[in-house]
C-alpha cells in the first residue's frame, strides 16, 4: 500500500497528460485503497472541479483495467459457489470502486453467522424466511430496478435490494457457508432459487420475499419449452452471463459507456471461451 503522506506530491501530477505518468499516478492513487478519501480530507488544499474530474476518471481507469486483468481468474476455481462468489467480488470492487472497499465476503459470513446464532438448523425455509423477512431483503422498486448496484451484491446486502439474480445469490451463498443447498432456476426474466424441503423440490421467488411454490405446480403454471433444461441446476458461467447482461443493460440505460464497454468485453470473452 502507498504512503498516504506522498498524496500531495502525486496530486502535482494529475494535469500531466502523459499516458506512462497517468498510468502510473493511477496505480499509486489506487493503492491506497479505503485509506485515500481520508487522506484527501486532510489536504491543506483543496481541489479544483478540473482536478476532481480528473482523479475520478484516472481511478475509474484503473479500475475497470483490474477487472479485465483478474475476470478470467474465478473460472480456474473449483465448485460452483467458490467461482460465483470470486466472480461477484471482482464485480462488487469494481462497482465500489476505490473509495468505498466494502469485503463482501465478510458481509455473506456476518449473514451466516447470525444465522446460526438465531437458527442452528440447516433449513432452507428458516434461512430463507431469515434473509427475506427478519433481515428485509427484497427487490429492487420499479423506479431503481436498472440502477446498475441492484448488481453489486454488498450493496444489495447493505441496501436490502436487489435485482432477483442477485437475492438468489445472497440466499445460495449464505447457504453455502452453512451447508445449506441451493441451485438457481435461470427462468427467463425472473431468476428464482431451488430448493429441496424434505424430499420435494420448490423454487423460491427471493424478488418477492421468498415465496415458495412446489416445483412441478410451478411448471403447470408457468409452462415454457425450456422446461427440461430450466429444471438443472444453473453453472456459474452461465450465472455470471445473467449478471454481466443484466450489468450492461443497467449501465447502457444510465448513460455509463466506459463502463458498458467493459462488461460488453467480458460477455465477449466468456462467448469465445
Amino acid at each position: 500500500m502507498a504512503d498516504p503522506s506522498k498524496l500531495p506530491f502525486l496530486l502535482k501530477l494529475l494535469e500531466d497528460d502523459s499516458p506512462v505518468v497517468r498510468a502510473a499516478l493511477a496505480e499509486e492513487l489506487s493503492s491506497l485503497g479505503p485509506l485515500l478519501p481520508q487522506a484527501l480530507a486532510g489536504l491543506p488544499f483543496g481541489l479544483d472541479p478540473g482536478q476532481k474530474q480528473i482523479l475520478f476518471d484516472l481511478l475509474a481507469e484503473r479500475q475497470r483495467a483490474v477487472l479485465r486483468e483478474n475476470w478470467p481468474a474465478w473460472k480456474t476455481l473449483q465448485g460452483n459457489a467458490e467461482k460465483m462468489e470470486a466472480a461477484y467480488r471482482l464485480l462488487t470492487d469494481f462497482q465500489n470502486g476505490p473509495f468505498h472497499k466494502t469485503d463482501l465476503t465478510r458481509l455473506l459470513d456476518v449473514l451466516a453467522d447470525e444465522y446460526r446464532s438465531l437458527e442452528g438448523s440447516g433449513d432452507p425455509y428458516r434461512l430463507a424466511h431469515f434473509l427475506f423477512k427478519t433481515k428485509g431483503l427484497r427487490g429492487a422498486g420499479e423506479e431503481s430496478y436498472y440502477d446498475p448496484a441492484n448488481s453489486n451484491l454488498a450493496y444489495v446486502i447493505e441496501s436490502g435490494r436487489g435485482l432477483p439474480i442477485s437475492l438468489c445469490a445472497v440466499y445460495l451463498l449464505t447457504g453455502y457457508r452453512l451447508g445449506i443447498p441451493i441451485e438457481g432456476c435461470a427462468y427467463p426474466g425472473h431468476f428464482l432459487a431451488r430448493v429441496d424441503l424434505g424430499g420435494t423440490r420448490y423454487l423460491a421467488d427471493c424478488f418477492h420475499g421468498a415465496q415458495f411454490l412446489e416445483e412441478e405446480l410451478f411448471w403447470k403454471d408457468h409452462p415454457t419449452e425450456h422446461e427440461q433444461e430450466l429444471r438443472g441446476p444453473v453453472s456459474a458461467e452461465a450465472w455470471m452471463r445473467r449478471v454481466l447482461n443484466n450489468l450492461l443493460e443497467a449501465y447502457r440505460r444510465s448513460a455509463f459507456s466506459p463502463d458498458a464497454e467493459i462488461v460488453q468485453e467480458l460477455l465477449d470473452d466468456g462467448n469465445q471461451g
